[in-house]
């Protein structure tokens, strides 16, 4: 009686996961359990946080998983895996314990859940659908759980290759003091890695939306843009124009790890990264929203996931994922 009741309870809850898609199901990741039991002294304990990493694995479907991110080419379904597991795993008090644990986590994200999307401000739409593909021109959205530099970022790639990628981040913008910095249209973070101390205009990375001499085109969903060139060309031909004291860049292998990890979400968009009427600190919510997820677009920044997690007692849980420390940093 006491598994049948609980098998109702986690498969009742699995399909409102199911339903929901990938706002909810995106808060499941490998940081949800510890990955070393060997100080877990009780053996049924250590038994059950095995068992239940073991299933948290399956579930993730990657050795290298780590934040689950919605995907064009497969779908995970919550409640056909519960059913197999209730169906190919006898009854014992372990099994029973991993079953009242999933439901415990499952309850536990669900609620925190339901607290970031509450009183939520209505999101634009941008354009844009998920990518299987790899390439300059795409833009990365950062998974909702990445905190740091790069929480809540779009970023567009202009170069993608064996040996080094890289790109822009677009939707956060910089202020200086500098008046010739001043006369781009956007100044664009870009990433942690610098390009230079921007004490004068020329050490800046531009980006634009005409050729000039030295630039080269970046094709997107959109109408694209050109990256490089000399600012002062870009700046005297009429077009719009952007400049970015910082680059994000990966080093050989590195972004395709990150991406199999979840930290990224790759997409393309006719996103305008020149438009000075967008909303930049909406972007990446309203291009989630256009790809179809906008529950996964309300979620918070890293800072305001802690301020919830302490508002409903999970101020020791581990929910937030920072990138390494290394990533990035070259």
């Amino acid at each position: 009686m006491l598994e049948r009741t609980l098998y109702r309870s986690i498969l009742r809850l699995s399909r409102t996961f199911d339903a929901t898609g990938p706002s909810l199901t995106s808060l499941i990741h490998r940081s949800d359990n510890v990955q070393d039991f060997s100080h877990i002294e009780d053996v049924q304990e250590r038994d059950t946080a095995q068992k239940y990493q073991s299933i948290l694995n399956t579930y993730l479907s990657s050795s290298s998983s780590v934040l689950l991110t919605p995907s064009a080419s497969k779908s995970l379904n919550l409640a056909e895996m519960t059913k197999e597991q209730f169906k190919n795993n006898a009854s014992t008090n372990t099994n029973i314990d991993v079953g009242f644990l999933c439901l415990k986590e499952l309850n536990n994200k669900l609620h925190w859940h339901k607290n970031l999307i509450q009183n939520a401000q209505p999101l634009p739409e941008i354009k844009a659908s998920l990518s299987e593909e790899l390439s300059a021109g795409k833009f990365l959205l950062s998974h909702p759980l990445l905190s740091g530099f790069f929480s809540r970022s779009v970023i567009a790639l202009t170069e993608v290759n064996e040996e080094e990628s890289q790109g822009y981040v677009v939707n956060k913008i910089e202020r200086s003091d500098n008046a010739n910095y001043k006369n781009a249209i956007m100044s664009f973070s870009g990433g942690p890695r610098y390009i230079n101390e921007y004490s004068t205009l020329k050490s800046l990375e531009t980006l634009c939306d005409v050729e000039v001499s030295g630039s080269k085109f970046v094709k997107t969903a959109g109408k694209g843009f050109y990256v490089g060139g000399d600012i002062d060309d870009c700046l005297s031909s009429g077009g719009r124009v952007g400049c970015s004291s910082g680059v994000t860049v990966w080093g050989e292998g590195q972004l395709q790890d990150e991406i199999d990890k979840g930290f990224w979400i790759v997409v393309d968009s006719d996103l305008d990264i020149f438009d000075k009427d967008l909303e930049r600190h909406l972007t990446w919510s309203g291009i989630l929203k256009g790809a179809g997820f906008e529950g996964m677009g309300r979620m918070g920044e890293g800072a305001k996931v802690r301020e919830e997690e302490e508002e409903i007692g999970w101020e020791d849980d581990e929910c937030v994922v920072d990138a390494p420390s290394d990533v990035h940093v070259l």
